[in-house]
């Protein structure tokens, strides 16, 4: 049977059809799981209009409904720690009133999840939430950037992000930097996930983020909001020797080109930070640091990945980089671009494992800045695409400034052959960039790249 469910608020809209198993129970459904925030095949999407943000859930398994939603107050980080705190949760039914329910004569029957799958796709350049059978369009959010390439991870992942991360973000600037886990904010979370809204082109959105962190999040003194929690069971309480490195963030002056990403001290660091790869499981990801020394629950964490993703792509290491990528693209959360902070190998996490905006701001940015190779060098736009052998052709529609560029990069994915610039031809420096002209303020680009060597 098909079934159609249609969740409405003034900013956007998901419109979901998909083949789903029908309950013929009319009574309210009760779920053991239903107030965690993980459980596996669990999503969720994210939505905002004004200060009401929206988390759509879809289950993949479980008795619980497929889909439900919960509202919380996008204002207030803390509202979306726990989801009893939705204005839309009861005692009795919890957020069940949500859900999608087909009335046939007098009995309600509950669609269930067991067949149903869901992802953020891309149609027509507009974010939308696409179901197994048929593919339907949320509102156009005009200024968003968009992205195609045939590469379907990238163009899949850059879709989502674009429309998860506006939707984490409250119109005040306010992030919960783990929603259903933390309800706190860190100027570090909220800094990154800030960077990543900008490379999606929602420049005023992440303006707001720093005003908030500049006047809420910041102390006279320079002294930073932060929080902190440790996890009963974690691998740094229960265990006699804990060991620091490697550290995901050693990747990170590599990828940050502190140090020569084209050095063997980077391709050595690099390879260390590989022993975080499938610590103590054996579905990839890595651990954010030596999983013995762990204060929280053992298990790959997205973020340490993309951290590890964007030093491996910079180094040149491409083969470790695209499993990383794919990984976070096939991974829970990877086709709605919101990520779990980690997924848990422990049953006392799994209530706990809060979501992530950070991640998104992450994968943003390695598609624009790493990928694409979308840079400044002081005040001049430089561009160096760095693509992975399915990745082109690609356009991309960028918001730069007070006007757009029209990106489109052809060829293989070697070296930089030549770009055209509003008509002009530019040959790459020595440092195989294209260095935009400085009075450049929006138009054309486009690169061709050379095949890479075998």
């Amino acid at each position: 049977m098909k079934s159609i469910l249609v969740v409405s608020i003034t900013a956007a809209t998901i419109i979901v059809v998909a083949a789903l198993t029908l309950s013929a129970a009319a009574q309210p459904i009760n779920d053991t799981y239903a107030d965690d925030a993980f459980m596996q095949g669990r999503r969720y999407y994210m939505l905002r209009s004004g200060q009401i943000k929206m988390m759509v859930q879809a289950d993949k398994n479980g008795t619980s409904p497929a889909f439900n939603y919960l509202l919380f107050d996008a204002h207030n980080a803390a509202n979306s720690r726990i989801k009893s705190n939705a204005c839309n949760y009861t005692k009795d039914e919890k957020y069940f009133s949500s859900s999608l329910r087909l009335r046939m004569k007098k009995y309600a029957f509950a669609a269930l999840g067991n067949t149903c799958e869901t992802r953020w796709t891309n149609c027509d350049g507009i974010p939308s939430a696409d179901a197994e059978l048929t593919r339907q369009t949320a509102e156009k959010w005009a200024l968003t950037n968009k992205l195609t390439s045939p590469d379907a991870v990238v163009s899949g992942l850059y879709s989502a992000i674009t429309a998860s991360l506006p939707g984490c973000t409250g119109s005040n600037g306010a992030i919960d930097a783990g929603m259903l886990e933390y309800g706190n904010q860190w100027v570090r979370d909220a800094s990154m996930t800030a960077i990543g809204v900008i490379h999606t082109g929602n420049f005023e959105l992440s303006r707001a983020v720093f005003e908030h962190i500049l006047t809420t999040m910041v102390q006279d003194e320079g002294v930073t909001m932060i929080a902190y929690g440790w996890q009963p069971g974690a691998p740094g309480s229960v265990e006699s020797m804990s060991s620091i490195y490697p550290d995901a963030t050693m990747a990170l002056p590599v990828a940050l080109n502190v140090i020569d990403p084209a050095s063997e001290l980077a391709r050595q660091t690099i390879l260390e930070t590989e022993k975080l790869w499938n610590r103590r499981w054996s579905f990839g990801g890595h651990d954010r640091y030596h999983t013995s020394s762990q204060g929280d629950q053992p298990g790959p964490w997205p973020f340490a990945t993309c951290f590890i993703l964007r030093g491996e792509h910079e180094a040149g290491m491409y083969d470790y980089s695209r499993r990383s990528l794919e990984w976070l693209y096939q991974i829970d959360g990877g086709k709605a671009g919101l990520w779990y902070e980690v997924i848990p190998l422990i049953p006392s996490g799994y209530a706990s494992a809060g979501l992530l905006p950070w991640t998104s701001g992450e994968v943003g940015f390695f598609i624009i800045h790493h990928l694409l190779g979308v840079k400044f060098d002081g005040d001049r736009m430089t561009i160096k695409p760095n693509l992975y052998e399915t990745t082109a052709p690609v356009k991309a529609d960028l918001r730069y400034r007070d006007s757009r560029i029209k990106l489109e990069i052809t060829g293989g994915n070697g070296t930089v052959n030549h770009a055209i610039v509003n008509g002009k031809k530019i040959v790459p420096d020595k440092q195989g960039r294209i260095v935009v002209p400085s009075n450049f303020t929006g138009g054309t680009i486009s690169i061709n790249i050379n095949k890479a060597k075998s």
